[in-house]
């Protein structure tokens, strides 16, 4: 990032004429990011939705229900709220697409009274979601006993359940709103329960035509000494 604006600010001073012509050295920086990326499972959230309530729980509703991301579901307005359809009109990096909420989305939208369906569907502005989600989320973590997770982190859930379901990549990326490659490479989470299913699967270890029953291993008896 340093190096972003420091070509940046020398591209302005050549603009401006301040220093001559020549151009930066390119530099590649090879950046590994080490820090943990918990990504909860369907019984964490489920625990952290309740602990939640008002505006937060609605907001982790609608970002486990969806796996939008935080500003497309902190800019949601009721006008892009279709509730008869099951669905909802959210604006992302590649523009506005139409994501099918599930009944139990419907449900908390529907609970909300007519009356207050005007503007933001969070009924906060999106400033206050991106100040003060990571904190309710992070004291609700802590109530429910789970490790902490972020809303980036419920994105990574959906995408890993959406694809664990068998959904083609490519649905999977008109529904979450990336492509096929970002989600294999950045959203999918496969812990150690997940290898173990896929290598069943897979059958690996077994190499004849079908796996036989396993049976238990029988121990030489040991004679007199």
């Amino acid at each position: 990032l340093e190096l972003n604006h420091l070509r940046a600010a020398w591209r302005w001073g050549r603009e401006t004429r301040l220093h001559d012509e020549r151009e930066l050295p390119t530099t590649r920086v090879k950046i590994e990011d080490k820090r943990p990326r918990p990504t909860p499972k369907r019984r964490d959230v489920a625990a952290v939705l309740a602990h939640l309530d008002r505006w937060g729980r609605l907001a982790v509703l609608l970002y486990a229900g969806t796996g939008c991301r935080r500003g497309e579901i902190a800019s949601l307005t009721w006008d892009r709220v279709a509730l008869d359809d099951e669905a909802i009109l959210v604006r992302g990096k590649t523009g506005y697409r139409a994501v099918p909420i599930p009944p139990p989305v419907v449900e908390a939208l529907a609970a909300v009274p007519v009356e207050a369906r005007v503007g933001f569907v969070l009924g906060v502005r999106p400033t206050t979601v991106a100040g003060n989600l990571h904190g309710i989320m992070a004291r609700a973590c802590e109530a429910a006993g789970v490790p902490r997770f972020s809303a980036q982190a419920v994105r990574r859930y959906v995408t890993t359940m959406v694809l664990g379901a068998g959904v083609p990549a490519a649905i999977e990326s008109k529904l979450i709103g990336h492509s096929a490659e970002v989600a294999q490479r950045d959203y999918l989470a496969v812990d150690t329960d997940g290898r173990r299913e896929a290598m069943q699967a897979a059958r690996l270890g077994y190499h004849d035509e079908a796996p036989k029953p396993s049976t238990p291993v029988r121990r030489p008896r040991r004679g007199p000494a």
